[in-house]
């Protein structure tokens, strides 16, 4: 069974994609959570409830911000998270007190509600501790959040990384939550397009306000762009030197200005390496050709980057554009992603004896091509 933490992942570990998950230990290493004295705790309100992650089938995650100020010099956020194949049916009445559902890592009606503070930064925990759920409908098969909380106290708590083990913390605050009626659908608020169509395992419906989760599958086909393709959540013309094969040619010491908008991933695997850009490389990526002298030193620059495209540039080669299509990659021999969105990227490198001829330049990103694209200036050059 996976736990999945969907957005409140950070308040467990930092991760890059904003999201973790780990295998569900179990249900016996789970510790029992003693029950909270609501006239002790601090209720709170919540706003409009939204989809917080769609899950693969096994979970998934609403959640409403919460508006009360609990004093962590940031935001608060309560999550209503469901997990399958732990109880018999996600239908019914469930105790938050008893069961599986007495700690984080075992249980299948979760509601975990955590702070920032004012960095932004993960601050506080909260674990359900009393109360219960109506479920009328399987939120994980059918897609939909229809039922009602009562009597729902939480408590805070520390929760283990890897386990996902709540514990109480000694002294710590306790909340309550008002009863609530659960009313979503299985797509988020700013989605335009029919929620049906979010994140159905098919086709990536493009420029829907909110990202479809399906334009991450890769090779999906595109709805709503005739002809084109789907590029930071926007219909874009595809780019010509969206391979090696198509490469535009970069002459040295002249800049030339480019785009990512329109491209797809072809290159990724391989360009993560040591010798590259270190990081993974998804994103959209458009390709260069230039022709290097044995024995010479260059200079790879990326410059006048979009402020929303986090760009990376790196170097394959030499050879035919053939040397792209290694899945590894196995010619990087340099490369450049420390910057963030709207960063330049450059790096030197010294062709080595016997090594000049035809190289090329892949500008690429770590985020996936549907989530950011952008246009930059590329220019090699030499002292």
């Amino acid at each position: 069974m996976i736990k999945s933490l969907g957005l409140v992942a950070a308040l467990l570990v930092a991760t890059a994609c904003g999201g973790g998950s780990s295998k569900k230990p179990d249900a016996n290493t789970a510790p029992s959570e003693a029950g909270a004295d609501a006239s002790n705790c601090t209720s709170i309100a919540i706003g409009a409830q939204d989809l917080q992650d769609p899950g693969d089938g096994t979970y998934v995650l609403w959640g409403a911000p919460v508006t009360t100020d609990l004093g962590d010099g940031g935001t608060a956020d309560l999550s209503f998270q469901f997990y399958s194949g732990i109880e018999p049916s996600l239908m019914g009445t469930f105790d938050l007190s008893m069961g599986n559902q007495n700690n984080y890592s075992t249980c299948a009606v979760c509601l975990v509600l955590g702070t920032t503070d004012s960095s932004g930064m993960p601050a506080r925990s909260f674990f359900q501790t009393s109360g219960s759920v109506t479920l009328a409908t399987d939120p994980v098969s059918g897609r939909q959040l229809t039922g009602s909380t009562s009597g729902v106290n939480l408590i805070e708590v520390t929760i283990d990384s890897s386990t996902f083990v709540s514990t109480p913390v000694a002294g710590g605050e306790c909340l309550t939550l008002p009863d609530t009626t659960l009313s979503h659908n299985g797509a988020p608020n700013g989605y335009t397009c029919a929620a049906a169509t979010y994140s159905d395992g098919t086709t990536c419906d493009c420029a829907c306000g909110v990202l479809d989760a399906d334009c991450f599958i890769e090779g999906a086909p595109v709805n709503g762009c005739p002809g084109q393709v789907c590029s930071a959540n926007a219909c874009a013309n595809a780019v010509a030197n969206d391979t090696c094969q198509t490469a535009v040619t970069l002459t040295v010491g002249t800049p030339v200005t480019g785009t990512t908008i329109g491209a797809t991933s072809n290159y990724d695997s391989g360009l993560e390496g040591a010798t590259c850009t270190t990081v993974s490389q998804p994103g959209g990526d458009v390709a260069y050709k230039v022709t290097l002298a044995a024995g010479t030193g260059y200079t790879f620059t990326l410059s006048n980057v979009d402020p929303t495209f986090d760009a990376s540039i790196s170097l394959v080669g030499p050879g035919a554009a053939a040397v792209c299509d290694a899945d590894p990659i196995a010619t990087c021999v340099a490369g450049a992603d420390l910057g963030l969105e709207g960063d330049g990227e450059t790096f030197s490198y010294t062709v080595p004896t016997g090594q000049g001829g035809t190289y090329y330049v892949i500008v690429d990103s770590f985020y996936p091509a549907p989530v950011e694209a952008g246009a930059f200036t590329v220019e090699v050059t030499s002292p």
